[in-house]
């Protein structure tokens, strides 16, 4: 039905086609069950089925493709993943039999509402530059949540009293504080944690440097004691001298070290 209708307005569709393919070519594989459908499918389907569309995606503000006052047509719901792919969307309460459950969102009542006020004070807007109705500053912080009027007022002055746009600005400058907020904590907790445990391993690193000085230390002073502590063993006189000079030990090593300590206490 979809494709059978970009056919039959083709002056219409044929420009928007991407990478220089032929028209027949491209309707031909689109008719093909299974292939993935883009944003001027669904702008066909909204008005071969005289419906309003509304996109969800991810941690983002709304898409709404409409076509059709609030009043005069349904709206299906979809949601976009990955860059590239649609889905059908349905209640967490939806029973998933049959056809899908209505799905009523505030905003969305609240942004047709305001559309249709704006059309009605369009005329008043323009003649009063500079000035926002006081309905349209409620309609605005009802759909966006923003409870700061003034902060609501100055975008509906940004955008020229257009309450569907001012929504989706707040909606989605909310969304990007949320996440730099989240990434800022996240920063600060890293740095934290790299600062400890610098700190630490600093600290660790002195300790055992320490420690390998002490035992160091500690070695040297044993290799000295041992050296210069004297033979408990006495040689008695009329021994051979240890020292290989086969002479006795008065004779040799002994009267050796005694002229020579003798001297050095001199």
């Amino acid at each position: 039905m979809v494709v059978q209708y970009i056919v039959k307005n083709r002056e219409t569709f044929e420009p928007f086609i991407e990478d220089d393919v032929p028209f027949d070519e491209y309707c031909q594989s689109m008719e093909t069950d299974g292939t993935w459908a883009g944003h001027m499918e669904l702008q066909a389907a909204s008005l071969v089925t005289h419906s309003n569309i509304c996109i969800h995606r991810h941690m983002s503000p709304r898409w709404y493709i409409r076509n059709f006052d609030y009043h005069e047509a349904r709206m299906i719901h979809l949601s976009y993943h990955d860059g590239e792919h649609y889905n059908s969307v349905r209640l967490k309460e939806d029973s998933c039999i049959g056809s899908a459950r209505p799905i009523i969102i505030k905003a969305d009542a609240d942004i047709s509402a305001a559309s249709i006020q704006s059309k009605t004070v369009t005329s008043k807007l323009k003649g009063a530059a500079g000035i926002i109705n006081a309905g349209s500053i409620k309609l605005v912080m009802a759909g966006s949540g923003c409870e700061n009027s003034e902060k609501v007022e100055e975008v509906l002055l940004q955008v020229g009293g257009d309450v569907d746009a001012a929504i989706e600005f707040l909606i989605a400058e909310q969304g990007t504080e949320e996440y730099s907020v989240k990434s800022n904590n996240a920063e600060m907790s890293y740095g934290d944690n790299e600062n400890g445990n610098s700190e630490q391993h600093e600290e660790e690193r002195l300790n055992k440097t320490c420690d390998l000085d002490k035992s160091s230390n500690s070695i040297k002073r044993s290799h000295d004691d041992s050296r210069f502590k004297p033979n408990e063993k006495k040689i008695p006189r009329n021994k051979v001298c240890p020292c290989g000079s086969k002479k006795k030990y008065k004779a040799c090593c002994g009267t050796a070290a005694g002229r020579s300590s003798t001297k050095f206490a001199v």
